[in-house]
């Protein structure tokens, strides 16, 4: 395993696209676990999230870069100490496409994953967290991870999912709520998030900070032993 995961986040979403689109071609997974080096604030498309340039300069000027995906439905701070996983995936094609079958495979891998650090955990919103939705992970009332999936096809009717994971290790959850409050300012919008809605893997268990090489070494086999086995059905 390549023992640094920091990369540059434009580069992390460029490697998403490619992979979505190459996966159309030839069928076989990818995956990439990966922290970003710099601090991005990520939007989603949209007309409700274009950020004018008054407020991207503003956000520049507090530290933040901001950027655009095709997954997720509200802004995530990037920053490092956020781990993330992205894949991509082909669905079986003798089974119905299903939004939460899809998600519901994610979080099993997610799940799986936490496990071998005896954290437990469940889905559901949380009041206060950001980038909220009915598949959090969460510990506690509290949210750890983000989950986000974006379902295209190819011209012979197959499905692939792009499914994205970001797990809060060990970043400054304050400054990532002040972050989002602020993006959310200067688009003139009224939500307002909350630090205490938010945990991290370290905050959980201080001694996983030393151990954040094997930590994301286990989450890549996981995630390999998942896809391959998925891809065999």
């Amino acid at each position: 395993m390549n023992k640094s995961i920091f990369m540059d986040p434009v580069t992390a979403l460029a490697w998403e696209k490619h992979a979505l689109d190459q996966i159309k071609v030839d069928g076989q997974y990818r995956l990439l676990v990966w922290e970003p080096e710099t601090s991005v604030m990520v939007l989603p498309t949209g007309p409700r999230w274009k950020m004018p340039p008054e407020s991207t300069k503003q956000m520049t000027s507090y530290g933040w870069q901001v950027q655009y995906r095709q997954t997720g439905g509200s802004p995530v701070p990037q920053t490092p100490g956020v781990i993330n996983l992205s894949m991509v995936y082909a669905w079986p094609k003798d089974k119905p496409l299903s939004m939460s079958g899809s998600y519901q495979l994610l979080i099993n891998l997610l799940t799986q994953w936490l496990a071998h650090y005896g954290i437990q955990g469940g889905t559901g919103e949380v009041e206060g967290a950001y980038c909220n939705g009915a598949y959090n992970f969460v510990i506690k009332e509290q949210k750890l991870i983000g989950t986000a999936q974006r379902i295209s096809s190819n011209t012979n009717q197959q499905y692939f999912v792009l499914a994205h994971a970001f797990i809060l290790f060990d970043a400054d959850i304050l400054q990532l709520i002040k972050a989002v409050n602020h993006c959310y300012q200067s688009l003139n919008l009224t939500e307002v998030f909350d630090t205490s809605a938010m945990t991290s893997l370290t905050q959980l268990d201080p001694q996983l900070k030393g151990k954040k090489a094997s930590l994301i070494e286990n989450l890549e086999c996981t995630a390999h032993a998942i896809l391959k086995a998925h891809s065999q059905q």
